[in-house]
């Protein structure tokens, strides 16, 4: 008997559903993904649209392989824990990305480096209670409310004392800087060292949004361009081989697998395991044409001629009723002249193997004597008798 299942429990099942696909993605968010290209709590699209409704450009670079022109200013963000210490001359290093970051400023290119918690949930229970007033060093006076956390760490360099090497500090928290800018090489790099308000949940609170696009006009200059570097976080991906060439010889590389693709499906070659063989069962007629279309193909016409004889040397000791040992000089004796004429034709081109039109024309002549022959000695029916 077929069973219903009440509507109910369906529903029921499909909350249950996507309450453990919330779950799964809500847990994901345990540790910050500052993505430019990131929807979710902890990632920064927001403040990438916000960059690009102020009119300035952006684009993304995952790869650790010269990320921006010199032209370009860099937005990284690094975990607290792993943001470089850039007034450091042994910096640069490090790994590929802090080589690839102190190489564009080398170049004069800018950067706008900033340091976000790694426990997004930890930071986001802080950031409830611990939004801070910060001081402009530019503007007497000036200060802004943005999102902080008490338990991110505070950058101190390999002297012990704490932002002795800074160039020039933009604003502080209290007695501690908040942010500086570093001259490197021919570039200029602004750390901040509280980056959680540049995030899609905190970008809106306060005064973030005006904080960081105050931050990007200042350390851009005139470029106007930012690339966010994703690399500087953990989510490199270095080009192929065929992308580091160049982007013709990305698109060529496209059109080759488009025209390979356009050849198979033009040719019909099958991928895989191919058919079973089904061999489709001939007859008698069909072997014996096979038999001579390979006979004539091959010139074997000696071979035809042997199987002729033979077959009519067995005929005619049948109908003459000579033991097939009989000698040839008795069966020809026995048979008529014109018959024993063809069969020493037909034994001669054995021997001799002409070309293959006169070994047909002896064929001919033996199978037209041996026919008349089997006639001639054909046996006829006995007349019944008369009843008298």
């Amino acid at each position: 008997m077929k069973v219903q299942v009440p509507r109910w429990i369906w529903v029921l099942f499909a909350l249950l559903c996507i309450s453990t696909a919330l779950i799964l993605f809500g847990s994901r968010e345990s540790q910050s993904n500052p993505d430019s290209d990131s929807y979710a709590a902890s990632g920064v699209r927001a403040y990438r649209e916000l960059l690009v409704a102020n009119g300035f450009k952006t684009r993304t670079a995952r790869t650790t392989l010269r990320p921006a022109n010199s032209d370009e200013t860099l937005i990284a963000f690094f975990f607290s824990n792993e943001i470089p210490e850039v007034s450091n001359d042994d910096w640069g290093k490090e790994d590929r990305v802090h080589i690839s970051l102190k190489k564009h400023l080398d170049s004069g290119g800018n950067a706008l480096i900033i340091a976000v918690p790694r426990d997004f949930i930890r930071a986001s229970a802080d950031a409830q209670k611990s939004n801070v007033l910060i001081q402009s060093k530019q503007e007497a006076g000036r200060q802004i409310k943005v999102s902080a956390t008490s338990s991110e760490n505070t950058w101190t360099d390999s002297t012990g004392l704490e932002y002795a090497n800074k160039d020039y500090i933009v604003w502080t928290k209290g007695d501690e800087p908040f942010a500086w800018i570093d001259l490197v090489g021919k570039g200029k790099a602004l750390t901040l060292n509280f980056g959680l308000g540049a995030m899609n949940r905190y970008i809106d609170k306060d005064q973030n949004a005006e904080f960081f696009l105050e931050l990007a006009s200042l350390v851009s200059g005139q470029s106007g361009s930012f690339v966010f570097y994703e690399a500087s976080h953990g989510a490199a991906q270095e080009p192929s081989l065929v992308e580091t060439i160049g982007g013709w010889a990305n698109g060529a590389w496209w059109q080759l697998n488009i025209i390979f693709v356009a050849l198979i499906c033009s040719l019909g070659v099958r991928f895989g395991y191919p058919n079973p063989f089904r061999a489709t069962q001939l007859g008698g007629k069909d072997f014996a044409d096979a038999i001579a279309s390979l006979l004539r193909r091959s010139r074997a016409s000696s071979i035809s001629m042997e199987v002729l004889v033979a077959d009519a040397d067995r005929e005619i000791r049948r109908r003459l009723k000579l033991a097939m040992d009989t000698p040839k000089e008795v069966r020809d004796r026995a048979m008529p002249e014109a018959l024993a004429d063809a069969m020493k034709m037909a034994e001669n081109v054995l021997r001799d193997n002409p070309p293959p039109s006169v070994a047909l024309s002896v064929a001919r002549r033996l199978d037209l004597e041996l026919a008349k022959f089997l006639h001639q000695t054909e046996r006829k029916p006995a007349a019944r008798r008369k009843s008298q």
